[in-house]
């Protein structure tokens, strides 16, 4: 599994099980995977755009140099 689809599936579980199960009791399984899954798309979606906003600054500078020194 890669690194992305581990963060999707954390954040997919997260919001259906310890978040929307908790708000809703009752709610049934499949609209669970239905919201974890659109919970992924959107974080996906959003990361899609502030990737570009993340290399225009100097952050961008300090994580080249993190990632160089790691080796």
């Amino acid at each position: 599994m890669s690194t992305v689809q581990a963060a999707m599936n954390g954040v997919a579980t997260v919001t259906a099980d310890d978040l929307v199960r908790h708000i809703w009791l009752d709610t049934k399984d499949r609209t669970l995977v239905l919201i974890g899954r659109i919970t992924a798309g959107v974080v996906i979606v959003l990361a899609m755009l502030w990737s570009p906003l993340v290399c225009k600054t100097e952050i961008n500078e300090e994580i080249r140099h993190a990632q160089q020194s790691a080796g």
